[in-house]
């Protein structure tokens, strides 16, 4: 059932292609061509994606019978639409437009279109064998899937990390409906790759909307193809490929409306995809306004000269309003519930990214730094390391005088500060979290100056690419301007690169047919090692066979690849996942942030546990979500390995595990954990002795404080020394319940053995130290 109702959502989009390629005059789209409807329709699709996601979540019905449905019901409507629109005949039609276009193509465009089915078949490749590695995705994007699907619905939740719950949600909401409906997030890389292709696309068709003929369009498309870091995340859990092919769509919806004829369907769509970009990245809003703003000036000034500026005012007015409304419906749900959550549209994560105190040199600054991170490429020798040397020492020779203190922390986000240095930067470059752009950069730049010394010069076709290109490098310099500069922020460009390319080929196209073909080729050559040797998904190096269970989603890079780039292993999760399979408690609290929480939700799944998972103990302002009702048998928290933990659970077993877990189960369902807590042990079959509230976890020998619980098991009646080693002070060791003298009073000594008299079950009993300070043993065992 699974494998035919995945196969409804991703249906839709030929569906919606078909649609709106066949009614574009209709929705005053005339201009878009048959490779634009498909980027339109992939913006569509994700409207679509989004009001199913808010829908089915009344009522908590995101699950697989309301996602189903919801789908089935969009894509018979679509094709009834489709059918009825459709000419006589049009299988045929189709066909033969194919064998001509086929027919129409060079030599050239055929290299271009085979190396593509190359790069595409290598994706499908990657992304069929590799698991989920991506850090961020196991920190928050797959892990607030994991919560959606569970709780049946998208609303936020009590999270301890709250980038869980406040950022934009929309890459995830796709990946959510997969899982539901495919029982997998196997197939949570293809998100991207779509994603991916419509850049490409998109990109030929921003070029022939920009007046460039069959060549740009071509040049274009290759541009897009060869971007470092597109390539890199093409099957990643990421979002930026992702976001690149929303700013895409946008822009082809901005070229091809005007505020004349039917004018209102466009202007309602160009509402939905400036939702769709909001609920995308945050990082899209300005580049959506800069561009829109430019776009839809031009349009209106065009159309001012045609029909008057009383007519073309009250058009885009009425345009603007319906354009609202589609935003409002669209991103309205989601933004409402962060203003009720956090008090603004944004969360405290977000806010972390953005510069404090913020003035022009500092501005400056990050400019600067953000355009050099393009530029740590290369091992530190050879060419690449010579002009890596080279632009970044010119850079930081503008960055000095300006007086900024790398390491100041209003204006950057995370622990590297020196975005200047040389050295190997291998893995950075081939690594999806980082990645580098430099010769998009070099276009970019050369572009510019050629577009603006073209206008200068009276060349009218010029001016609407120009007026583009001053959108992007007006949001690029604000985006890099006050947001906080990371290394890890270059492929927050891949949108911005992704829309100069269409730019970049009006420009190339210019110069002589050598120069194109070498270009082009130098930029596939120069993207292999990012294709091949991917550090999260290589060709060159598979890692995708090693590793059992979980530990697949921990293997990134490799001993024999170019770089290493390893996540902490995953023995944690495994343990907690084997642990909680042989109790049967079915509800699970996190009481604090798990670091790689996703793992920990797949270990469960593995291990065949099923039960609810929630955040519990949350001390941010998410706590307003906590569920009332859920009461925990189990909790988990990972702590600081040079930390000492005290086991805080009243009526809780309480073990610490690999990674620096800690579990606390509930005493009466603990018995059938196979782990031991370190220093405690049994050479009794059928018993056991685990430590309760009170005990130091994460010491090697056992540590008690001056008051503790201590859980015995026992499969039958029978009598047991309890034997202490290395105790070097007073114990008083009592029953849970009684109320006379205690069990034994244990003198201070270097062994001890107290007898004890177990029923079948549960026995607790309470220990206090006689000198009121903490106990520190060598072992806790039980003993014939």
């Amino acid at each position: 059932m699974t494998s035919i109702a995945v196969l409804l959502f991703p249906a839709a989009l030929p569906l919606l292609w078909t649609v709106l390629y066949l009614h574009r005059e209709r929705l005053g789209l005339t201009a878009l061509s048959r490779r634009g409807s498909l980027v339109v329709a992939f913006l569509v699709l994700q409207m679509l994606v989004d009001l199913v996601s808010e829908t089915t979540s009344i009522g908590h019905h995101f699950r697989f019978k309301g996602v189903t449905t919801a789908w089935l019901v969009i894509d018979v409507v679509l094709a009834v639409v489709a059918w009825r629109s459709a000419k006589p005949g049009w299988p045929r039609l189709l066909v033969d437009q194919t064998v001509a276009l086929t027919r129409g193509t060079s030599w050239w465009e055929r290299i271009l279109a085979a190396l593509a089915a190359v790069e595409f078949g290598i994706f499908v490749f990657t992304g069929s064998l590799y698991w989920p590695t991506n850090g961020d995705s196991l920190v928050y994007h797959l892990a607030r899937v994991a919560h959606w699907v569970q709780n049946g619905s998208v609303a936020q939740y009590a999270a301890h990390y709250t980038a869980q719950i406040e950022l934009s949600p929309l890459h995830e909401y796709n990946m959510a409906q997969l899982h539901i409906l495919a029982g997998t997030d196997r197939l949570d890389g293809f998100v991207q790759l779509t994603a991916a292709i419509i850049c490409v696309i998109g990109a030929s068709e921003v070029a022939r909307l920009l007046g460039g003929a069959r060549r740009v369009q071509v040049l274009a498309a290759a541009l897009a193809a060869t971007i470092p870091s597109l390539v890199l995340e093409a099957t990643s859990t990421q979002n930026n490929d992702f976001a690149a092919a929303t700013i895409v769509g946008l822009l082809v919806l901005l070229l091809v409306w005007r505020p004349a004829g039917r004018f209102l369907p466009g202007a309602i769509l160009i509402g939905g995809g400036l939702a769709v970009a909001a609920m995308t990245k945050g990082t899209l809003l300005t580049l959506a306004a800069t561009t829109g703003l430019t776009l839809v000036a031009a349009q209106v000034v065009g159309q001012v000269r045609l029909s008057g500026i009383r007519k073309v005012a009250i058009r885009v007015g009425v345009g603007s309003a319906a354009a609202l409304v589609a935003l409002i419906v669209i991103a309205g749900p989601f933004f409402a519930r962060n203003v009720e959550v956090f008090g603004s549209l944004t969360g405290p994560v977000t806010k972390t990214t953005v510069s404090k105190n913020l003035t022009a040199e500092a501005a400056a600054s990050n400019v600067i730094r953000s355009t050099a991170s393009n530029f740590q490429i290369g091992d530190g020798t050879g060419v690449e390391a010579l002009i890596s040397r080279t632009v970044l020492s010119g850079l930081k020779a503008l960055y000095t005088p300006l007086h900024l203190d790398p390491r100041n922390a209003n204006y950057l986000l995370g622990r590297e500060s020196d975005a200047f240095r040389g050295g190997d930067f291998t893995s950075n470059q081939r690594t999806e979290d980082v990645g580098a752009n430099p010769w998009d950069v070099v276009g970019i730049g050369l572009s510019l100056l050629f577009l603006m010394v073209g206008v200068i010069r009276g060349d009218r076709r010029l001016r609407l690419p120009l007026l583009l290109a001053v959108g992007i490098a007006l949001a690029y310099v604000f985006f890099t301007g006050t947001a906080r500069w990371s290394v890890f922020a270059v492929r927050y460009q891949t949108p911005m690169i992704v829309a100069w390319c269409p730019l970049m080929a009006l420009v190339l196209a210019r110069a002589r047919r050598a120069i194109q073909v070498g270009a082009v080729l130098a930029l596939v050559v120069l993207a292999l090692p990012m294709l091949f040797d991917n550090v999260s998904r290589s060709v060159v190096h598979p890692n995708w066979s090693r590793g059992t269970g979980i530990q697949k989603y921990f293997r990134v890079g490799g001993d024999d690849s170019a770089s290493s780039y390893l996540l902490p292993t995953s023995d944690g999760e495994t343990a907690v996942g084997d642990a909680m399979s042989r109790t049967s408690c079915k509800s699970l609290g996190i009481a604090n942030w798990i670091l790689f929480e996703y793992p920990l939700w797949v270990s469960l799944h593995q291990h065949h546990w099923s039960g609810q998972i929630s955040d519990v103990h949350v001390v941010n302002v998410s706590r307003t979500l906590v569920d009332p009702t859920f009461r925990p048998c189990a909790l988990v928290r990972q702590v600081a390995a040079t930390t000492s933990y005290v086991s805080a659970d009243p009526g809780m077993v309480t073990l610490t595990l690999a990674d620096s877990f800690v579990l606390s189960v509930d005493a009466e369902l603990a018995g059938n954990i196979s782990q031991n807590a370190p220093g405690f042990g049994s050479r009794v079959d059928g018993s056991k002795v685990m430590p309760g509230i009170g005990w130091v976890t994460t010491a090697k020998s056992p540590t008690m404080t001056r008051q503790a619980d201590l859980y015995l098991m026992s499969s039958r009646a029978r009598r047991v020394k309890l034997h202490f080693s290395g105790l070097f002070d007073t114990l008083l060791i009592g029953r849970a319940g009684s109320a006379g003298d205690p069990l034994a009073a244990v003198p201070s000594g270097g062994t001890a053995d107290v007898t004890v008299l177990l029923p079948p079950g549960l026995t607790t009993l309470h220990l206090r130290a006689g000198s009121g300070h903490n106990v520190t043993m060598a072992g806790v065992e039980l003993r014939q």
